[in-house]
Formats: structure tokens, sequence, C-alpha cells
């Protein structure tokens, strides 16, 4: 949730516009923060575009996005925030490096970039948190304000859009010409009338596809909204239930989120002057994990190697039923015993289903009897119907 801080009330009127947004600039670069600008609370621009794509199921199977109270704040930015006057919107640069596997990498799957920080949902509300004396000092009074880092119903790209920091490209992800489209947001709504940015207007992915070309899925949108349903992040990470069957092949090695959309931009092989914060560059996790004791990691150890980072969202459940399909996706046969712990032990059905298909997977591409025979003596025992199903499945295509 946002943190709401209390000082007297703004004054009507502007406080000499140009001059305070320059020294509010100034005093957030000097933060090391390279992205900034101020958005009205009004609706956002392309509110009526969103609507558009709750109405075709855009949201999947996250229904808090469709539901009447976030739509109505997500109209109206002033409902989360009495007396919002202005919304300043930051952007924190990540390092978005591809990283090549490492040798071997039969058992590795890759986390996203930004998943690889600490939990961005503490750490920017506490570096923007650190700024309000200053801006204080150079808006003349106390300031009422609240922090929000996707943690509230926001239209955080059409904001940001608005406060100039880029532009909505085709993959849909908002792109900074400077800096590309690896860094967070984050909003401070403040009782303090600012003078709103210039919009960044124009659209600078030209005729380029390599998003939409690139995509494992397919799920890049004429209109730059995604399918949500096929879309790799949203099903390694929001999702709570299976990975499609048809889309676990294309998953590949992705274990939580996917760059892929990012990672062949071209506005992100253009050198930038990365500013990234401390908070985001230490302690930073490697981007791909060792996934042959996977069967070993139980939810304490779960909690304790990712409780400070974004992979937690996925939930231990989610997390092996992720690493179930890089196993199978990774051909190497001596991820059987791993996949048979997993089929075997885990209380959890999700994991024991994607456990089967990855052993069947494995069985098909090597035309192994031993794994077979695992599938068939699980099938002799295993009560719950899905995993059945999957176990059946997979001796079909086995």
């Amino acid at each position: 949730m946002g943190r709401t801080y209390s000082g007297s009330q703004s004054q009507d009127g502007s406080l000499n516009p140009l001059a305070v947004e320059d020294r509010l600039r100034k005093a957030v670069s000097k933060a090391g923060i390279p992205l900034f600008g101020i958005a009205s609370p009004d609706q956002p621009a392309h509110f009526d575009h969103f609507l558009k794509w709750l109405e075709t199921g855009g949201q999947a199977g996250m229904a808090y996005l469709s539901r009447p109270d976030t739509v109505e704040k997500r109209r109206n930015p002033k409902s989360l925030m009495e007396n919002t006057r202005s919304i300043l919107v930051f952007g924190f640069p990540y390092p978005l490096n591809y990283v090549e596997p490492p040798p071997g990498s039969g058992g590795w799957g890759q986390i996203a970039a930004y998943a690889g920080s600490r939990d961005y949902h503490t750490v920017l509300p506490e570096r923007l948190g650190s700024l309000i004396p200053r801006f204080e000092e150079i808006i003349g009074q106390d300031i009422r304000y609240q922090i929000f880092t996707d943690s509230a119903p926001i239209l955080e790209r059409d904001l940001a859009r608005s406060a100039g920091l880029g532009w909505v490209g085709r993959n849909g992800c908002l792109i900074s010409p400077d800096y590309g489209s690896g860094f967070l947001l984050a909003e401070m709504f403040c009782d303090v009338l600012l003078q709103p940015s210039q919009p960044f207007l124009p659209d600078r992915c030209g005729t380029c596809r390599r998003c939409v070309d690139a995509c494992p899925t397919g799920c890049i949108n004429p209109d730059r909204t995604l399918d949500v349903n096929r879309c790799l992040s949203y099903l390694t990470i929001e999702n709570k239930g299976p990975i499609p069957s048809a889309l676990r092949d294309a998953a590949a090695n992705h274990l939580f989120g996917c760059d892929v959309c990012q990672q062949v931009c071209p506005w992100n092989h253009t050198p930038h002057p990365r500013m990234i914060v401390p908070e985001i560059q230490s302690d930073r996790l490697h981007e791909w994990v060792n996934l042959l004791e996977v069967d070993q990691l139980s939810p304490d150890r779960f909690r304790e190697q990712f409780e400070a980072y974004p992979v937690m969202r996925a939930k231990w459940k989610g997390f092996l039923r992720n690493a179930a399909v890089v196993l199978g996706n990774s051909g190497n046969q001596q991820t059987i015993p791993v996949l048979q712990a997993l089929l075997d032990e885990n209380p959890e059905a999700i994991v024991r289903a994607h456990a089967a298909w990855a052993i069947g997977k494995l069985a098909r591409l090597s035309g192994s009897e031993p794994a077979r025979e695992i599938l068939t003596r699980r099938l002799s025992i295993e009560t719950d119907i899905t995993v059945r199903e999957e176990i059946q499945q997979a001796l079909h295509l086995g």
C-alpha cells in the first residue's frame, strides 16, 4: 500500500511553475533518479483504451483489475488521496543486460532482470520519502503526499507518458529515448498544485516489429496491449493455475517473467548513461537459477532465499510449477530424478501435474522407457484427477 505523510495544506495557485519544476528535477537527478516528470491528476488520456482492453478479457485471471472500485480509481486518480493536485512520476532504471546461461545450462532457469533487485515495493518508497525535506524546501511549504509503486490501481504508463518520461512502445512497455524500457515506475501524489510537464507525444517505434516477431508466445496485440493469457510474464508470476500445455514448450527456460521483447528492442541496445540507485544495484540475484536440486527447496528455504525479492510473488508452488516446465524443456535427461521427486513427493497437485508433463516430454525426446515407468507407477497411486490426466497425456505422448 502507499504511505501517507501529512503536513500543512498547500496554497492555491502554482508556485513559479517553471522554476519549481526545474529545481525539483535537479534534486531528483542529484538523488540518482534520472527519469522525472509531473502529471495532472485528471482522468488519464488513454483510460478508454484500458476499458476496451478489459472488455476483451485482457485482465485474464487478474480479476481485481476489472472490479468497479479499482476501475473508478484508475479513471479518477484523485480518489486515491484526498486533495490530490499533482502527481510526480519517477523512473528507476535497473540492469537489463542479457546474461548467457551458464555452461551446461540444462538445469538452469532465468528470472526477469527487474526481479534480481530487492523488492521495489519497499526500496522505491523509502528512496522517494527521503526526498521530501528537499521538496518542501523547494516548494516553500509542507507537503501532504502518498507514494505508490505498482501498489494501487493506477494507469502508471499513461501517467508517465503524460509526465514526459517516454512513449508506450509496440510491446506495451514505456520506452524512454534516453534510457530504453528497463526501468521501474513510482508515483508521488501530493496536495501542491504544480505545472504539469509536457507529455511525450512522438511514437519512436516506427515500423520496427522486433518485439512482436520475437515474442515466444505471440502475445503482443496490434493495439499495443497484450494477450495476457499467452504472456509468459503473467503465466509464470500472476497466474495461480496451470500453465497451458500448448504454451509450455514456448516457456523454454523462463522461470520467472520474460524479458524477450525488451532484449530485442533497439532502444535497449543504445548506450545509456545508466543511473541506477544503489538499492537496485546491490545484493542482486543472478539471472540464472540452478534447478538441479529444486526438489529439495522447501517452503521455508524458498522464503529464506527469495523473501526480499519479487520472485516471492510466484509463491512456492508457482515457482516449482515453473521449474518443472523449465526442466522438461531443458532436454537434459539428468533432471529426471529431480522431476520424479517432485512427482512422487510434492504435496501440491499443480507441481506434480507439471512434473508429469516434464517427464513425459523428456521421455518423448529420448524414448526413455525408465521415464515412462516412473509415470506408470505414479498413475497407479495418484488420486488427484488433474495429475492423473497429465500423467495419462504424458504417457500417450511418450
